[in-house]
This record gives C-alpha cells, structure tokens and sequence, in this order.
C-alpha cells in the first residue's frame, strides 16, 4: 500500500491541529491523525492520573526517547488501512527526520503572529487551563525546550502556510498549495 505521511512543524497556537483536520476534506480521503501529545497522553497521563496541561506533556515528552515514541507510532500506521497520515506535533528534529522516513511524505510548516497564536489557544480552550492562559505563561510555552528546533524546522519544511486569517482562507492556501504539490 502507498501510504503517505504528512507532518505539520508550528509553535503552540499556529493551527497544526485545524489543518490536520482539514486534510480529509482537502485530499478527498479519510486521513489518520497521530499525535505524539495523544500517544502521551494514553499511555502516560490517563493511566497515571495525571492532567494533561501543555507544562506536563512538555515535561513527558522531554522526558521520552523519540525513538519509543516514533516506534509506536509506526506500529500504529502499520496496523492501520488507511492510506494518509498526519502527524500535527512536529517539534524535534527527529521527529522531523522521522517524517522524512517515509518513502512518500510531505513537511508542512505553519506561521502565526504570536498575538493570534495566542488568542486561538485561549479560544479553543482545549487543554486544561488554556482559556486563563496569560500571555507570559503563552510566551514560556513557546520558549519550552520541547519546542526550541521549531524555528529551525519551519525553514526546512516542504511548504510552508501562513495563518493569521480565516479558516476558510486557511482552508483556500492548504487547498492550493496542495494541488501545486500534487
């Protein structure tokens, strides 16, 4: 089976998740979402009780080999029939490298003003705490060790989207910039 493998590189906030949830309508095919966060949180946080806030997947994930972590997520695409994965939590270079690994894949790096970064996190209030996020505790995410490479990482990436607008603008420029790739 020709399976591709696409994995999204962007700082807490820039819209990593909303354009893996894009993908499906996009590529007009079921995509499979592997998250590093998710695998942590499944196998670490749900069964130690632990509260999956950003600061304690960043402190797991430090913690983890990626090497434990690619595999499993490896098992999971072998297991798996689907044909299209996406990995939105790129954020180490050999997460990045591991991506690469694929005979088919695709590196998508996504750019937001940090203000609008921000305001996204607060608004999906998606982790515990998000929507009382204050812009220092925002500013210390992003500088967190775990995310460190991924400035380096966005300029390595095969395309690259910005995201300071709509969902349907995001939408319209993934849309484009895959039929270029295609």
């Amino acid at each position: 089976m020709n399976r591709c493998v696409i994995g999204i590189v962007g700082g807490p906030g820039t819209g990593k998740d909303t354009v893996a949830g894009l993908l499906p309508k996009i590529l007009n095919q079921p995509v499979e979402t592997l998250s590093f966060s998710r695998l942590i949180i499944e196998e670490y946080c749900e069964p130690l009780s632990i509260e999956p806030t950003h600061k304690n997947l960043q402190l797991i994930g430090d913690a983890l080999r990626p090497e434990w972590i690619h595999e499993r997520i490896y098992q999971k695409i072998e297991q798996s029939p689907a044909s299209y994965f996406v990995m939105p939590s790129i954020r180490r270079e050999e997460d990045f490298l591991f991506v690469r690994s694929f005979p088919n894949h695709l590196l998508i790096a996504i750019e937001a003003d940090s203000k609008t970064a921000y305001e996204r996190m607060k608004e999906r209030n998606e982790k515990p705490g998000e929507n009382n996020l204050t812009w220092e505790e925002y500013l210390e995410l992003c500088g967190a060790a775990i995310d460190q490479e991924v400035p380096k990482l966005r300029k390595q990436a095969d395309i690259t989207i910005e995201n300071n607008g709509t969902l349907e603008d995001l939408e319209k420029k993934l849309d484009e910039l895959l039929v270029k790739m295609k």
